[in-house]
């Protein structure tokens, strides 16, 4: 597990059950990680915009640092 900083922003790129694919290939690995670097250099205002037109979607927010737990699914 990685720790997370506050203002830090997560992408979940893919996920998968275990019971479904043992893993991923090295090329997807490879492509997933290149998709991370272009979604992770966006600047707030970017990813709101890309979110607002639903090519992303938000599926939580977390604010920790006053005192909520969970945020509102999108």
């Amino acid at each position: 597990m990685v720790a997370m900083k506050v203002g830090q922003r997560v992408v979940l790129m893919f996920g998968f059950e275990k019971k479904d694919q043992a893993s991923i290939k090295a090329d997807e690995l490879r492509a997933f990680r290149k998709a991370a670097r272009v979604y992770l250099g966006y600047s707030e205002e970017e990813m709101v915009a890309i979110v607002r037109e639903k090519s992303l979607s938000e599926i939580a927010k977390t604010n920790l640092g006053r005192g909520e737990k969970h945020g509102k699914s999108v």
